[in-house]
C-alpha cells in the first residue's frame, strides 16, 4: 500500500516546481518509475517545464501522462478492448443520426434538433453525465422528483431519451472516451506497470466521478502517490472562499486515502521552495491580498502595475502592442517572457493577429481551432449541396471559391457575371452556355471550357452517390472525388507555399487537415456504414462531425508571446503579464451557460444528488480560481485594461476587479489613450508599421491649424530618409492634402471625351444639373454595371411603354379609332401584347419562375387598367391621339432641337415623347404631351427653374417648333403631364362598381400643367365640373380657372421655354469647358446622392472642405415667373 503526500501551497508558491525538482532528484538516484499526470491540454507544457525546471536532458525515466492517455497506456497492456473506438467526432454523428430517429419521441427538443451547435451541446452533456458515473436509469428515476420545475424535468427527459438511444447504438460495438476510462478502472488492477511507482498528480482544481476511482486504485499500486492542490496550508479566514474548491476535492480525495488506511502526509511547499523570492513585492502583494477582506494596501508606488482605460478594444490592443515592443527594447525582455489572457479572449482574436502583425510581434494564439470554414470542408459541404439542391448557383459558386478547382479568380468572376446575367442555374449548369448577346465581351468557348472543369467531377459524384445503398458507400464516393480533384496534393502545395511565406500557423493547420479529415470519414464509415440515409440527412450527419472537429495548433517557436483564454491557458513562468478585457460581465463572467442546461439548473441536479461537474456556484469558485491563478504568475510586470465602449460604440464598465486593483494600490496610475500628453505620443513611437499611422494623425492635427509636438518631425525625417517608406511616404502627403474636387478637366480632353456637335438626351442635362461628377461618371468614365438576371423598376417601365406603343401600332395598322374602343378589346389586345414581349425579354425570365409567372399576370393586369384609363380619357375629352414615341434627334421622326453654344458649337437634343394628341380648331392646333411613369411623378417649376426637370416642356418645345414636319401651321401648348401608370388599391366603403372606378379614376388623374384657358381644358375634359377627373385643374362657378389649379398661360409657357433653351445651353457649355465638380444638389431632405449609383466613385464627404452641397430653395411659381426676366437680362445663370 502506498504513502499519499498532498503538496500544498498558494499559487505561485512553486507546487509545479517542486514536483520536477523531486522528479530529477528520484532520476539521479534510479528510484522507481515515475508518472506525471495532468490535464490533457497541459501535457505538452509540462513536458517542456519538466526538462528545463528539473535540468533534465529528456523524459526516458518519466512519462507524462493525462487521464486518457493513462486510459491507452494501460488498456494498450492489459487488453480488453474489445470494442471500437468512438472519439467525440463519432459521437456527434451518431447523436445527430439519433435525433433524427427519435424526433417525434421529443418534446422540448423536437424542434431545435437540427440547430447549428446543438449536437456539439448534447454531446458535452451526455459527456459530462456519463464521467460523473450517471445512468440513463438513475436519470430518468430523479426527473420524477421535478413536478415542481416543469421545464428543467421536460429537458432532462429529453436527454434521458437521446442518452439511453446512445447507449443502447454503442452497446457491444463501440466504446466511447468515457467507457475507455469506466473500462480503465475496472481493468487497472491488472497492469503492473504502476506498482512500487512514484506517481505525481499535478494542475487539477477539481475531479469527476471517474478519475476519483482511478485515484483510488492507484492508491492502491503506487509506492508514493503525491498530489497538489492549490491550498494555503495554513488557511486563513480572511482568503473567504478562494480556495473552497480545492479544499472540497482535497478532502475527497483525502477521504478514499483513509477508507484505505492511509494517513496522508502534508508538504508545504512554502517552507521548502523559494519560488517567491524571485517576484517583485507587489507581485507578492496581488497573490496574497487580492482576494482577502480586509486587505492590506501597498502604499509605495510602482510603474510596474499598470492599469489602462481604452477608448475602445482596437485601441486596447493597440495600446498593448505598444507596450509589449517597449517592454522588449528598453526592459530587454524576450518575447516569452510575456503573456496575453482574457476572460473573453476569442473577442480580442482578429484585433489581436492585424495588430501584432503590423508591431512585428511573435505570437502564439493558444486555442482549438475549429475545421468548419476550412475550404476543404466547404468543398465536401458546398458538393454535397449541389447534388441535394439541383445545382443551385450559389452553392457552384461556393465550390468554386474553395480555391481547388483550377480556375482563376478572373474567369470564375466572368462566370459569375454571366450566370448572374442569364440565369444560370439548376439543369442550366448541366449543357453547354450558348446565349450572349454581340455587344458583350463573353468568350463563351473559355467559359464552356471552365463549365466542364467544375461540372464533370460533380455529375460523377452525384451518379454515384445516387447509387450509394448506404453512409459507408456514400462517404466511399466523397473520398474518390477528392482523391480525382487531387486534394491532399493541392494541400500539399498550400503548405509549401505558407512556409516560404513563413505564415506557420497556417502550415500547422493545413498539414493536420488531411488526416483530420480522413479520420471523420473512417469514424463515419465505422460506426455508421451499414446505415441507410437521403443524401440531406448524411449532409447533417457529416456537418455535426465536422462543426464538432477542432485542431490544436502547436507553437512553431519557443519564442513568443503567449495569448489565451484565462480558463484554459497555463503559461509557463513569465515576467510580464496582460489581463486584458476586465469589462463587466467579461471577467469575472455573468455566471450564464450556453449549455443545454442553464446554472441554475444545474444546482437543482445538484441539489437532488445528481453531481455533474459544475454548477452555478463551482463555476464561480473555479473562475476566481483562474484569476487568481493568472494575477500570480507574473513575476515583474502586470498591465490590467478594459474598454469604455465596444467596437459599435455602446458603453461598456470596468469590471470590479478594477476597483479592486485601486484599493489595493493606492497610488496607482490609471492611462487613458483618450488624453494626448507627449509621453503617450512617445510611446505611439514604436516599429516603422505602427508607427506611420500615428504620424499621419500628427499631420492631421498640425494640417488642421493645431498645435503638433517637435517629436513628430523627427519622425517624419526618419522616414523621408528612408527609402524603403518613399512610396508610402509621398502617398501619405497625397492624401493629407486631399480635397477630393477635382472643378475642371482640361476642355481638349472633355472635347475627346463627349465631342461636339454633342447629340445628347435631356436626361442627360438634367443629369448633370444634379451633379456634374456624376454626369462624368455616367458620359465620360462610362462603368459597366454588372447585369443580373432579374426583373428591375426600369425593366417594367420599358414593357409598359413599349406595350401601349404597340397597342397604338396595333390598333392603327387595323384602321380602329382609338375612341371607339371597348374594354373587352383593349384588355384582350394589350395581354396578347403583353404576352409576345415577354418570351423576348431576357431569355424568358418571365417564365423562369412562379414568382415571375406572377409578376407577368400582376403587370398585364395593371396594363389593363392603365391602357383603359388612358382610353376614358380620350373619350371624356375632345383630343385625338396623334401618335406613340414620337422620336426627334439624328435617328428620329424628327430632326433634334438645335441650340447654339457660346463657343458657336451647337448642341443636338434628341428625345423619344410617349405621346402626343392634339385637338384642332380655327385657331390652330393644340398638343396635350403625355410621359408614363411607373412611379409617382410631378412637374416642379423649381426643378424647371434650376435644370433638374426640364424634359416634359422640352418635348412641347419640340412639338411647337417642328409644325411643319407635323404638318400643322399653328401650334399652342395644351398641357404637359405625367401619367403613373397603376391599378391602384381604393379604401371604400362603398362596394357599388361605379364608385369604386371613379375613384380608380381620380386616384389616376394626369399631374403637370394645363394651359390656362377654360375652353382647352374643357376639350381635355368635356365633362369638366368644379375638379377635373383627369388633370390637376378645376373651374369655379364663373367659369374660371381656380387658383389652386397647375396652368400656365400661353406667355409663360414661352417664357419658360426660352429660360430652358438658355439653361441648356449653360450646361452644356459647362460640360464641353470640362465642368466634373462633386456638388450634388441639395433640395430641401432631398439630395442628388439619394439614388446616385456612383458613391464608392466619388466619395462625397461633407466633413472634407471642399465637399459641398448645391443647396436651392422652393420658389413659389410667381417668384420663378419674375426671376427668369431679370436672369435672361443679367445672363446669370445663377441668378
Amino acid at each position: 500500500m502506498s504513502s499519499v503526500r498532498y503538496i500544498l501551497g498558494r499559487s505561485g508558491a512553486g507546487k509545479s516546481h517542486y514536483i520536477y525538482k523531486q522528479i530529477s532528484e528520484n532520476i539521479q538516484k534510479k528510484e522507481a518509475k515515475q508518472f506525471l499526470i495532468v490535464p490533457e491540454q497541459f501535457t505538452l507544457q509540462a513536458e517542456r517545464d519538466l526538462i528545463k525546471k528539473g535540468n533534465l536532458r529528456g523524459i526516458l525515466d518519466v512519462e507524462v501522462l493525462s487521464f486518457t492517455r493513462l486510459a491507452h497506456r494501460v488498456l494498450s497492456e492489459v487488453g480488453g478492448i474489445t470494442k471500437t473506438h468512438i472519439n467525440d467526432i463519432g459521437k456527434s454523428m451518431v447523436i445527430r443520426r439519433l435525433l433524427t430517429e427519435l424526433e417525434k419521441e421529443l418534446s422540448i427538443y423536437q424542434k431545435v434538433t437540427r440547430q447549428k451547435g446543438f449536437v456539439t451541446k448534447l454531446n458535452k452533456l451526455i459527456t459530462e453525465i456519463k464521467q460523473n458515473n450517471i445512468t440513463p436509469a438513475k436519470l430518468k428515476e430523479e426527473i420524477e422528483e421535478l413536478e415542481e420545475n416543469k421545464l428543467l424535468k421536460m429537458k432532462l427527459s429529453d436527454v434521458a431519451t437521446i442518452y439511453e438511444a446512445f447507449n443502447q447504438y454503442l452497446e457491444n460495438r463501440y466504446i466511447d472516451t468515457e467507457d475507455h476510462i469506466n473500462l480503465l478502472i475496472e481493468k487497472l488492477h491488472m497492469t503492473a506497470t504502476f506498482n512500487d511507482s512514484i506517481i505525481w498528480i499535478d494542475g487539477f482544481h477539481s475531479l469527476t466521478a471517474q478519475t476519483y476511482k482511478i485515484i483510488e486504485e492507484l492508491m492502491k499500486k503506487a509506492r508514493q502517490l503525491n498530489i497538489t492542490f492549490t491550498l494555503d496550508p495554513k488557511p486563513k479566514e480572511i482568503d473567504g472562499d478562494l480556495f473552497k474548491l480545492t479544499n472540497k476535492t482535497y478532502n475527497k480525495v483525502n477521504k478514499l486515502a483513509e477508507n484505505m488506511g492511509i494517513t496522508g502526509e502534508i508538504i508545504d511547499v512554502s517552507c521548502v521552495n523559494s519560488a517567491n523570492l524571485n517576484k517583485k513585492p507587489y507581485m507578492n502583494h496581488i497573490e496574497g491580498e487580492f482576494y482577502r477582506y480586509p486587505y492590506k494596501i501597498y502604499e509605495e508606488n510602482t510603474d510596474a502595475i499598470k492599469l489602462l482605460a481604452a477608448s475602445n478594444p482596437y485601441m486596447e490592443i493597440e495600446g498593448i502592442a505598444a507596450e509589449i515592443v517597449s517592454l522588449v527594447r528598453e526592459k530587454n525582455y524576450r518575447w516569452r517572457d510575456i503573456a496575453i489572457v482574457s476572460g473573453g479572449i476569442d473577442s480580442y482574436n482578429i484585433l489581436i493577429k492585424s495588430i501584432f502583425k503590423e508591431y512585428s510581434i511573435p505570437f502564439f494564439m493558444d486555442e482549438k481551432r475549429s475545421i468548419i470554414d476550412h475550404p476543404i470542408i466547404e468543398l465536401i459541404l458546398s458538393a454535397i449541396d449541389i447534388i441535394s439542391n439541383n445545382y443551385a448557383s450559389h452553392d457552384v459558386f461556393r465550390f468554386l471559391r474553395t480555391g481547388f478547382t483550377d480556375i482563376s479568380k478572373d474567369l470564375w468572376e466572368e462566370l459569375g457575371n454571366y450566370c448572374l446575367q442569364y440565369g444560370i442555374k439548376g439543369h442550366k449548369w448541366l449543357n453547354d452556355f450558348r446565349v450572349t448577346n454581340s455587344s458583350e465581351e463573353y468568350n463563351l468557348e473559355e467559359l464552356n471550357i471552365s463549365r466542364k472543369k467544375i461540372i464533370s467531377p460533380l455529375v460523377k459524384l452525384a451518379e454515384a452517390v445516387n447509387k450509394a445503398n448506404n453512409i459507408g458507400d456514400i462517404t466511399k464516393e466523397l473520398f474518390l472525388f477528392l482523391k480525382e480533384m487531387e486534394i491532399e496534393e493541392k494541400l500539399n502545395g498550400w503548405i509549401e507555399l505558407f512556409k516560404k511565406q513563413e505564415r506557420y500557423d497556417y502550415v500547422n493547420e493545413n498539414t493536420q487537415i488531411w488526416n483530420t479529415v480522413m479520420e471523420i470519414f473512417d469514424q463515419l464509415t465505422e460506426i455508421l456504414g451499414d446505415q441507410k440515409v437521403s443524401l440531406k440527412e448524411y449532409r447533417g450527419i457529416l456537418d455535426s462531425g465536422f462543426t464538432a472537429t477542432e485542431i490544436g495548433v502547436i507553437p512553431s517557436t519557443v519564442d513568443q508571446v503567449l495569448i489565451g483564454n484565462i480558463e484554459r491557458s497555463r503559461s509557463h513562468d513569465v515576467k510580464g503579464l496582460f489581463l486584458i478585457g476586465v469589462n463587466d460581465g467579461v471577467l469575472p463572467a455573468t455566471g450564464e451557460d450556453e449549455g443545454i442546461l442553464q446554472l441554475n439548473e444545474r444546482s437543482i441536479l445538484c441539489e437532488k444528488g445528481i453531481a455533474l461537474a459544475y454548477d452555478r456556484e463551482s463555476q464561480l469558485y473555479q473562475e476566481k480560481l483562474s484569476i487568481y491563478a493568472a494575477l500570480s504568475k507574473p513575476s515583474e510586470y502586470l498591465w490590467v485594461s478594459y474598454s469604455l465602449a465596444d467596437n459599435e460604440g455602446r458603453a461598456l464598465r470596468p469590471s470590479v476587479m478594477v476597483d479592486r486593483f485601486k484599493r489595493l494600490f493606492p497610488k496607482i496610475k490609471v492611462y487613458s489613450d483618450i488624453t494626448n500628453t507627449l509621453e503617450k505620443q512617445v510611446n505611439l513611437i514604436s516599429t516603422p508599421a505602427s508607427t506611420f499611422k500615428y504620424l499621419i494623425e500628427a499631420l492631421r492635427h498640425y494640417i488642421d491649424d493645431n498645435i503638433m509636438e517637435d517629436i513628430w518631425w523627427d519622425v517624419y525625417q526618419w522616414y523621408f530618409d528612408n527609402p524603403l517608406w518613399d512610396y508610402k511616404r509621398k502617398m501619405m502627403l497625397q492624401g493629407l492634402f486631399h480635397r477630393n474636387q477635382i472643378y475642371y478637366i482640361p476642355e481638349t480632353k472633355a472635347r475627346r471625351l463627349y465631342s461636339t456637335p454633342m447629340n445628347t438626351s435631356i436626361s442627360r442635362l438634367e443629369g448633370f444639373s444634379r451633379c456634374p461628377f456624376s454626369h462624368f461618371v455616367s458620359y465620360g468614365l462610362k462603368p459597366k454595371e454588372r447585369r443580373t438576371y432579374e426583373v428591375t423598376s426600369p425593366d417594367m417601365g420599358k414593357l409598359f411603354h413599349d406595350a401601349l406603343e404597340e397597342f397604338q401600332n396595333h390598333i392603327g395598322s387595323r384602321g380602329i379609332d382609338w375612341k371607339e374602343i371597348t374594354k373587352e378589346y383593349s384588355d384582350k389586345a394589350i395581354d396578347e401584347i403583353i404576352d409576345k414581349m415577354a418570351e423576348k425579354i431576357q431569355n424568358g425570365i418571365f417564365y423562369s419562375s412562379q414568382r415571375y409567372r406572377y409578376l407577368l399576370e400582376r403587370l398585364k393586369r395593371i396594363s389593363r387598367r392603365a391602357l383603359w384609363v388612358l382610353t376614358s380619357h380620350l373619350k371624356q375629352g375632345s383630343f385625338n391621339s396623334f401618335g406613340h414615341e414620337i422620336s426627334f434627334g439624328q435617328e428620329g421622326k424628327l430632326p433634334p432641337i438645335v441650340i447654339q453654344l457660346t463657343s458657336g458649337e451647337e448642341i443636338h437634343l434628341e428625345g423619344r415623347i410617349d405621346r402626343v394628341d392634339f385637338f384642332e380648331d380655327e385657331t390652330g392646333a393644340y398638343a396635350k404631351i403625355i410621359d408614363y411613369k411607373s412611379s409617382h411623378k410631378d412637374i416642379s417649376l423649381t426643378d424647371v427653374y434650376y435644370g433638374l426637370q426640364l424634359q416634359l416642356l422640352v418635348y412641347m418645345d419640340a412639338i411647337i417648333s417642328m409644325g411643319k414636319y407635323l404638318k400643322k401651321d399653328k401650334i399652342y401648348p395644351a398641357g404637359v403631364f405625367y401619367f403613373k401608370i397603376d391599378d391602384p388599391l381604393i379604401k371604400t366603403t362603398d362596394r357599388a362598381v361605379e364608385v369604386i372606378e371613379e375613384e380608380i379614376n381620380k386616384a389616376l388623374k394626369m399631374k403637370g400643367f394645363a394651359l390656362n384657358d377654360v375652353k382647352v381644358i374643357k376639350e381635355i375634359d368635356n365633362n369638366i365640373q368644379g375638379y377635373s377627373n383627369i388633370i390637376p385643374v378645376s373651374i369655379n362657378k364663373g367659369d374660371e380657372v381656380s387658383k389652386s389649379s397647375n396652368t400656365l398661360t400661353i406667355q409663360e409657357f414661352n417664357l419658360i421655354n426660352q429660360h430652358i433653351r438658355a439653361t441648356i445651353r449653360e450646361i452644356a457649355d459647362e460640360i464641353v469647358k470640362g465642368n466634373v465638380k462633386i456638388e450634388p444638389i441639395k433640395k430641401g431632405d432631398y439630395t442628388a446622392c439619394k439614388h446616385c449609383e456612383f458613391p464608392s466613385i466619388c466619395q462625397f464627404d461633407r466633413l472634407i472642405e471642399d465637399n459641398n452641397y448645391k443647396v436651392i430653395k422652393e420658389l413659389k411659381k410667381e417668384e420663378i415667373i419674375k426671376k427668369i426676366p431679370v436672369k435672361m437680362e443679367e445672363g446669370d445663370s445663377d441668378a
